[in-house]
């Protein structure tokens, strides 16, 4: 079994509706200006068979996002201890009331077509077993960046991926020094094996430890539930972690 179930109509039903109707929290994630972007949001309701989240929660008015109808938008949240991610569109953006607590700017968005539940497993950092090479490249500006990173215009760092997960990368560089990049900062990354086709894909830049013997950095992945060309890769990150859970005694903890 992959990393992601997809769940049948009548399990999307059963879990959407009163993860709506009781305004649960969840993570709306996006491409704006070429690349990921992840905004904490909440359901605000359903009605009509059209989802109601709330716009750009938390965010300072001027940082929040600038969404548009008819844009595409994945959506995450937790039901009952397990997490479910779905992709549908915005059908409009306006004002919702709720009597408890005011106004709020909110998107309607579509009822999805289709929802999928993660793996407990898929949390779990999991050691890159001895004897088995995985290398890892990364620059800043995400996948769009990737040409100027090929012709030497965009800075790249190189190293060996420590333990990895269906969220993210631990890798030790190259290099002694720490990459000279922000938290959050967008990165373009490439994963390459002994065997089979690179992965490429956009993350966060999370941290970096200076250390003698190569500088460890931390990658969240990003907008891989969002696209389908995203979900492949996410199948073949699942394989390659279930022949690394296999080895019971290489599991990190995370």
């Amino acid at each position: 079994m992959g990393i992601q179930e997809r769940v049948s109509p009548r399990q999307l039903r059963e879990i959407l509706e009163p993860a709506a109707e009781r305004l649960t929290p969840a993570a709306l994630t996006c491409r704006l200006q070429e690349t990921w972007q992840t905004y904490r949001s909440r359901f605000l309701g359903l009605h009509r068979e059209r989802l109601w989240l709330e716009y750009g929660r938390g965010e300072p008015a001027q940082l929040a996002p600038q969404f548009t109808a008819a844009q595409r938008v994945g959506v995450a949240f937790k039901w009952r201890n397990r997490k479910y991610v779905f992709s549908t569109l915005i059908d409009e953006i306006s004002d919702l009331s709720l009597a408890s607590e005011g106004s709020f700017k909110a998107l309607c968005v579509a009822w999805p077509d289709e929802m999928h539940r993660l793996e407990r497993r898929a949390f779990f950092r999991v050691a890159v077993p001895r004897g088995c090479l995985m290398r890892v490249r990364f620059w800043k500006g995400g996948l769009v960046a990737q040409e100027a990173a090929e012709n030497g215009r965009q800075t790249t760092f190189e190293g060996q991926v420590l333990d990895l997960s269906a969220g993210g990368i631990n890798a030790r560089l190259d290099s002694p020094q720490a990459p000279v990049l922000e938290m959050g900062d967008v990165v373009g990354v490439e994963l390459r094996m002994d065997r089979g086709a690179p992965l490429r894909m956009d993350a966060q830049f999370r941290q970096a430890i200076s250390h003698a013997h190569g500088a460890r950095v931390g990658l969240q992945m990003m907008g891989l539930t969002e696209t389908l060309a995203g979900r492949q890769t996410l199948e073949r990150i699942s394989q390659i972690l279930r022949e690394f859970f296999r080895r019971p005694r290489q599991r990190v903890a995370g």
